[in-house]
């Protein structure tokens, strides 16, 4: 009776059953041995997963249960024949999300003498399709049973992520400083003597060039070293360097009057000309007004019905004035629009010279007043409030160099500020 008793408890039955929608994902697994235990197991899937997927979840924590009870000979019946199929190896694995479920399974089943997994009919799988609704309510039994509601958070193929344990450091170990760093946000000491040897290594050193004392910080900073006072420091040891003082290079250069370093005047020449008539177009739009900087090529448009010189002075205030300030020269030709009297009084006004040109000839590219006298005309300019930026720079060709110079130079400014 002992032997037999044994024998009973140790065979269960085990029927699952997993179901998923776009709302929920539900389970449910009833257990049972030969004598009338019971138990049953509504489990609920917190992560979103597939009708097989539902089904591959209730298997594994049936055979978790299973194990637990300390069954030896299990039967599993389910609804999907596919499952079914795939866990016997008579159906190939190819959607991806289901490649480690069988093989996480065999190894389960490996622990187990004796096992059988069978595809049922959902008539036959009643029970288990029952368990469904014990998430929201629990019906009691007569017997020996347990009834268990059991949440899952994550897939049980989900790999628990591996966190390498690492000694103690202590303060000789190399890993210290960055250890504290990362603890406690402490940069590592710098003593006045490593600072020293540092200097002078990178100075007088293997490759070093006896650079001036600014080059030799960046040096150092490049190296991926700093503390507080290296700039200083490396000027420090340039100005005591005896190599450096006694065959040094002696500036022996004569005095010149001191120039003033002005600022250059950005969008400070300006072309203007009309073009058309073209063929007219909606709002009887036909011809174009072209403004154009000449140091960025920056073009300024505007299609027009007429060119009248309101037309032509809306155009200047609303698309260049507006926008970019006050320019230093509008240039333009001979047009009436640009000799009226307003215009010329705007530009006045805000301290503009107008310049006239005349049209390049299109197969030489000269003005008719280069080719004669083998230059442009010069034409008197007025002069607003007299200031840096009025007076210099004169001519067009320096202050496109200044602007040149400026933008050379707007990189290491800003890395200076920094």
């Amino acid at each position: 009776m002992t032997t037999s008793t044994t024998s009973e408890k140790n065979k269960w039955t085990i029927f699952v059953d997993g179901f998923s929608n776009s709302q929920r994902s539900v389970a449910g697994i009833l257990l049972e041995n030969g004598d009338g235990v019971l138990i049953e197991v509504s489990l609920r899937l917190l992560f979103p997963t597939t009708n097989n997927q539902a089904e591959y979840e209730a298997f594994l924590v049936g055979l978790r249960l299973a194990e637990d009870m300390g069954a030896e000979e299990i039967k599993i019946f389910m609804n999907s024949q596919l499952v079914a199929s795939q866990v016997s190896g008579e159906y190939q694995t190819k959607e991806e999300r289901l490649l480690e479920y069988p093989n996480l399974i065999k190894k389960k089943l490996a622990k187990f003498k004796e096992t059988e997994a069978k595809h049922v009919p959902r008539e036959h799988n009643a029970r288990a399709d029952v368990l469904f609704k014990l998430a929201s309510t629990r019906r009691k039994k007569e017997g020996n049973q347990s009834l268990i509601l059991e949440t899952l958070t994550k897939p049980s193929i989900e790999k628990a992520i591996e966190v390498m344990h690492i000694c103690a450091i202590n303060d000789q170990s190399w890993m210290a400083p960055m250890y504290n760093f990362l603890k406690s946000n402490t940069l590592p000491a710098v003593t006045k003597e490593a600072t020293k040897i540092l200097i002078r290594q990178i100075y007088e050193g293997i490759i070093g060039q006896h650079i001036g004392g600014r080059s030799l910080a960046r040096k150092a900073l490049r190296a991926g070293y700093y503390w507080p006072t290296m700039q200083n420091d490396a000027k420090d040891h340039v100005l005591k360097c005896d190599k450096c003082q006694r065959h040094g290079n002696m500036h022996i250069a004569p005095a010149n009057e001191l120039k003033t370093l002005i600022s250059p005047w950005s969008f400070a020449w300006w072309g203007m000309d009309i073009l058309g008539p073209f063929p007219t177009t909606a709002r009887q739009v036909k011809y174009l007004i072209v403004s154009v900087e000449y140091f960025t090529k920056w073009i300024e448009a505007e299609p027009l019905a007429k060119i009248n010189a309101a037309h032509i002075l809306r155009f200047l205030k609303r698309n260049v004035h507006a926008w970019f300030e006050i320019p230093r020269v509008v240039v333009t030709d001979n047009g009436t629009q640009f000799m009226d009297k307003r215009f010329q009084k705007f530009l006045a006004a805000i301290g503009t010279t107008q310049h006239f040109t005349t049209t390049p000839h299109s197969t030489t590219g000269e003005t008719p007043f280069r080719l004669t006298y083998g230059t442009e005309a010069v034409i008197p300019v007025e002069t607003g409030e007299p200031s840096s930026r009025i007076e210099y720079p004169h001519e067009e060709n320096i202050n496109d160099e200044l602007l040149r110079e400026e933008l050379d130079l707007f990189e290491k400014q800003s890395s200076n500020k920094k």
